[in-house]
């Protein structure tokens, strides 16, 4: 019968987009986190190679060893921000998609409270049960949806624009820890690793709420 198959074919594919949805928001989110935990190493290697005498007041070539390792470290982190993270995963695009694919549930939902209706009249019962399941998958495809949007609004917001701000004032303050504009002739590494240790603990910190919501987003 026609009118089955076009209930069946209905819950196949709302179920295929609520899969895909979901598929494409935990590789997202995770592609996003790896780019962060990619600045927490890049930060990390250069407290590791910052010169560790111990004192406030820094020998000639302690600034010159930090101020090299710093201009290393900014060139390393512009590459990284050049490259695709989370604006790119939580972009409009990822949204949109989430808003068309209830749209066209909403579509299908409407067609198939129709049909149930007239498979009712009709005493047909597998059509109408076939109906059912598929009416059913909508309301999942609206749950999922209700926990991916505000779960990539949030992810957004940590791994985009809170580290983005994190690494604009450690750009600042490195730059003039390493004494940039006199080519490190007052660098200081004790400085230089305060700025390390609080950016990285800073963006832990963003990487464990992120995770939290990642491992929410693993049980839908």
């Amino acid at each position: 019968m026609a009118v089955l198959s076009v209930c069946l074919s209905a819950e196949k594919r709302l179920r295929q987009t609520e899969n895909e949805l979901t598929a494409k928001a935990r590789a997202s989110a995770k592609d996003a986190l790896e780019h962060n935990g990619q600045i927490l190493f890049s930060v990390r290697a250069l407290a590791r190679r910052l010169p560790s005498g111990g004192g406030f007041f820094a020998s000639a070539e302690e600034s010159r060893t930090a101020f090299w390792e710093t201009c290393h470290l900014l060139t390393a982190l512009e590459e990284l921000l050049q490259r695709p993270h989370a604006r790119a995963f939580l972009s409009l695009s990822l949204r949109e998609q989430i808003g068309k694919a209830l749209l066209d549930a909403d579509r299908e939902e409407c067609a198939l409270r129709q049909i149930r209706h007239a498979a009712k009249e009709r005493r047909l019962d597998d059509v109408t049960t076939a109906c059912e399941r598929a009416l059913a998958q909508v309301e999942s495809l609206h749950r999922t949806a209700s926990c991916l949007l505000p779960a990539c609004e949030t992810l957004f917001r940590l791994l985009g624009e809170e580290t983005e701000e994190y690494l604009r004032a450690f750009c600042r303050e490195v730059s003039l820890a390493a004494d940039l504009e006199q080519a490190g002739r007052s660098a200081s590494p004790v400085r230089l690793l305060q700025c390390c240790n609080e950016l990285s603990r800073a963006i832990e910190g963003t990487l464990t709420r992120a995770n939290e919501i990642l491992d929410r987003l693993e049980e839908q």
